[in-house]
Order: structure tokens, then C-alpha cells, then sequence
């Protein structure tokens, strides 16, 4: 999970202007709260109608895509009005 409790590198198209703040960590769990998204200031600028679809929607599959064993569960979003992003990232075992 070490990906996910260090800065990135180099900023990219995923993390320029993010803002995060990890809440916990443990060795199969990440809980981090975004707390500011050029994605979704952008979106709820421009097209609040379809933000979550293009920008939030698909990150279940990115993480999954990224690896197999990883799962994210999220609650709320800046997208849809709330005042973080709730990212819980947690690994399962390949018997599920």
C-alpha cells in the first residue's frame, strides 16, 4: 500500500491539483480524504450534470486495473457537493 502513503513523484493528469490527507493506514488499508480536486472544480464549474460520470465513476476500475487484489469504497465526493473525498483503498485475496 505504499503507493498510495507517499507524494507522487511528478505531478500527472491524476494528481495535479489534489489535495489529500492520509487518515490511516494499516498494511492491507489506505483511508485518505481528498480535500481539494481540479477535476472537481472544473466539473462543477463547467458540466456539474456529468462530472461524477466522467471524472469519479471510473475509479473502482482504475484501481482495479492497477491491481487486481485492490478495491476502493467511497461515500461522498467533492463532485457531488461534499466537503471531501472519502477514499478507503483495501487489498482482498485472490480466494474472493
Amino acid at each position: 500500500m505504499s503507493e498510495f502513503t507517499s507524494e507522487p513523484k511528478e505531478a500527472s493528469l491524476f494528481t495535479a491539483g489534489l489535495e489529500s490527507q492520509i487518515i490511516s493506514v494499516s498494511e492491507k488499508e489506505v483511508v485518505l480524504h481528498v480535500s481539494e480536486c481540479e477535476w472537481a472544480r472544473y466539473y462543477r464549474e463547467n458540466h456539474p450534470q456529468v462530472g461524477y460520470l466522467m471524472a469519479c465513476s471510473t475509479d473502482e476500475a482504475a484501481y482495479r486495473a492497477f491491481n487486481a487484489n485492490l478495491r476502493l469504497q467511497r461515500t461522498r465526493t467533492l463532485m457531488e457537493g461534499a466537503a471531501v473525498c472519502d477514499f478507503r483503498i483495501f487489498e482482498v485475496s485472490d480466494e474472493m
